[in-house]
């Protein structure tokens, strides 16, 4: 039914929106991701939209980018993960570490994200394994520096989100010397925090 919405935007938290479109106020709960990346009140927003239908509720989802509106979705489709637990996930993990804990097959960090348990993180993996050919924003990037990785995942573990954390290390890695060590790299990334 919806694509997107485009409209300014009226209230902003965490966990939602609300948006003007055309004088209708429409609440949409978005991820920590599409919160870190939304403009100043009273701007026009696109957001990719993805209606969830329930007896009791009908909500909105609302997504900065279509990849992850296209996980989101795919976390739907499997048995047992509900719109809440496919916010978290798309909330807590950037598409390119998601892609390397399907590579490596590790549900230890997946575990780590709010409502998601060690059986719960284990059988994601197996459905995300399953499915990764119909995720093809789920690739491999290059970093500059293979330092940058370990970083992430270093304040990951600290409790910062996927993307607070790859802004922090991208930062940092622009002022850690050539010979620079992993602890030098967190420490930079803290500062810039």
């Amino acid at each position: 039914m919806f694509d997107y919405l485009k409209g300014h935007l009226v209230e902003t938290s965490p966990e939602k929106v609300v948006l003007d479109v055309h004088g209708i106020g429409f609440s949409v709960h978005i991820p920590l991701s599409t919160y870190h990346k939304l403009p100043d009140v009273g701007t026009l927003l696109h957001l990719w939209i993805t209606p969830v239908y329930r007896e009791e509720a009908q909500t909105l989802y609302g997504f900065a980018i279509p990849e992850e509106r296209s996980l989101f979705n795919q976390m739907l489709s499997i048995t047992g993960i509900g719109p809440k637990v496919a916010l978290s996930l798309v909330s807590h993990i950037d598409l390119h570490s998601l892609h390397s804990y399907i590579e490596q097959a590790d549900p230890y960090f997946l575990a780590k994200i709010p409502g998601i348990g060690k059986k719960t993180a284990s059988r994601l993996l197996l459905e995300l394994q399953n499915r990764q050919a119909t995720l093809p924003f789920l690739k491999a990037e290059k970093t500059p520096n293979p330092l940058a990785a370990d970083g992430k995942a270093a304040l990951m573990q600290l409790g910062y989100s996927a993307p607070v954390a790859q802004k922090a290390i991208q930062a940092a890695l622009q002022k850690l010397s050539e010979e620079g060590s992993l602890s030098q790299l967190i420490t930079l990334a803290l500062h810039a925090l």
